[in-house]
């Protein structure tokens, strides 16, 4: 009986979901906003197992084809494979603004504050329970296949709902029962945190799909691998 937690970045910070494991229900569904990843570290209950979606392990400067398990992923996503971005490498991260040979693209660059965010914050030992995972390739292995529409459209947003709905039984009530999230905060980054929740359980389940099965590690000894 544990606790497990999902988080997403946003505007505002970070977003926390947290669900209590009893072994054959998720129930208990909290939320809250961070404004830093530090913050995790003085948490009144830390979760057993935490599935973060941002990057973690780098290169030192940028190689080409980028890293192993973001090229994994995307071909495990098929139509939503744009989805999956190579983070910049650690080099890139005092770049005043985004250039060509930067070996990223403009997406991932302009994440790449939060990406530094959670470099500067993670080292091995926080590693063994806060882990990279991708909500698109989770709400895949949720739903069993990759979703059919945009996470933004409304068609997106209901598809992955209905899934989160379908997996926990006390998901719903919960989820319909929040108001405004507050500014800074959308729909669609509170999901994401939600189906994290769901890797980390299928990690404990011994069920979760790691890319690559035997990972690398940066030079920081960090490995550079993603869970779904």
């Amino acid at each position: 009986m544990v606790w497990l937690a999902g988080v997403d970045g946003c505007r505002a910070g970070w977003v926390l979901v947290q669900a209590f494991w009893d072994g054959a229900n998720l129930t208990r569904w909290e939320w809250s906003c961070l404004p830093e990843i530090g913050a995790l570290d003085g948490l009144a209950r830390r979760p057993h197992l935490l599935a973060l979606d941002m990057p973690i392990g780098l290169f030192e400067t940028p190689q080409k084809g980028g890293r192993l398990c973001d090229r994994l992923v995307r071909k495990a996503l098929g139509p939503r494979r744009a989805s999956v971005f190579s983070p910049p490498a650690r080099c890139v991260f005092d770049e005043p603004r985004f250039r060509s040979g930067l070996g990223v693209s403009i997406q991932a660059y302009h994440l790449t504050p939060k990406i530094r965010e959670v470099d500067a914050w993670i080292d091995v030992h926080k590693q063994r329970w806060c882990f990279e995972a991708h909500p698109e390739w989770a709400f895949a292995c949720l739903a069993g296949a990759p979703a059919a529409a945009p996470k933004r459209t409304l068609a997106g947003f209901r598809e992955r709902l209905a899934a989160l709905e379908a997996a926990a039984a006390g998901f719903a009530p919960w989820f319909h029962s929040l108001g405004r999230l507050g500014p800074g905060i959308q729909r669609d980054d509170l999901l994401d945190a939600c189906v994290l929740v769901h890797t980390a359980r299928r990690r404990v389940l011994g069920l979760a799909e790691r890319a690559p099965v035997e990972p690398p590690r940066d030079a920081r000894g960090l490995l550079m691998e993603i869970w779904a």
